[in-house]
């Protein structure tokens, strides 16, 4: 027969558990409905920075050729990470790509480029660039999370880099060697994106 003591231990540990359960279940549901908005007052403040700054204006030198030294450029990412291209010289070559959340092929082919990162992240970075303009950073938010992007993404209202590589539609592509040079532009969608990088690479 079971002594008192453990019956109440029993008893105990029978009524933590139920409360353990309740507990997680209120909070899965309050983590589910919260309609809270995310605070970007951070990456705002930073994107206000650029904005303050004088414009970029293009000149001769920023036109880009084949074997051209790709134009540096140092900006926050939508993290608020500041990431310099030249930090990649010597590590890894950088597919560059500008695109806008508002196109639809453009996000499509973001997809696809995250399942080449995800295959080839030592290989190859991807830095991808926004140029919609100040107010849409949530946007971008929702594009990344909604697709489970994991690299580079920058929000350039300025246009500081699209005035470095100009550019008449997105998606656009700069395939930047490991040495800094440009090896090729494309402009539009990438059939078989994923086979074009690799064979541009060499990879």
């Amino acid at each position: 027969m079971e002594s008192p003591a453990s019956a109440t231990i029993k008893n105990l540990l029978i009524l933590a558990i139920v409360i353990a359960a309740i507990v997680y279940g209120l909070n899965t549901f309050v983590i589910k409905h919260d309609t809270t908005p995310p605070d970007y007052s951070i990456y705002q403040a930073r994107v206000e920075d650029y904005l303050a700054e004088a414009p970029v204006t293009p000149g001769p030198e920023t036109w880009m050729h084949m074997g051209a030294q790709a134009p540096d450029f140092k900006y926050a990412t939508i993290f608020n990470r500041t990431v310099q291209l030249s930090d990649y010289i010597d590590v890894k070559p950088v597919v560059l790509v500008f695109w806008g959340s508002f196109n639809r092929e453009c996000v499509e082919e973001l997809v696809e480029l995250q399942e080449f990162y995800d295959r080839h992240a030592r290989d190859v970075e991807i830095i991808t660039v926004s140029s919609e303009q100040a107010d849409r950073s949530h946007n971008l938010m929702t594009t990344r999370g909604r697709n489970q992007l994991r690299f580079i993404i920058m929000h350039d209202p300025t246009d500081k880099i699209e005035n470095m590589y100009p550019h008449e539609t997105i998606p656009f592509y700069v395939f930047i060697n490991i040495d800094g040079t440009v090896m090729n532009t494309h402009e539009g969608c990438i059939d078989d994106v994923d086979r074009v990088i690799l064979q541009t690479f060499g990879l």
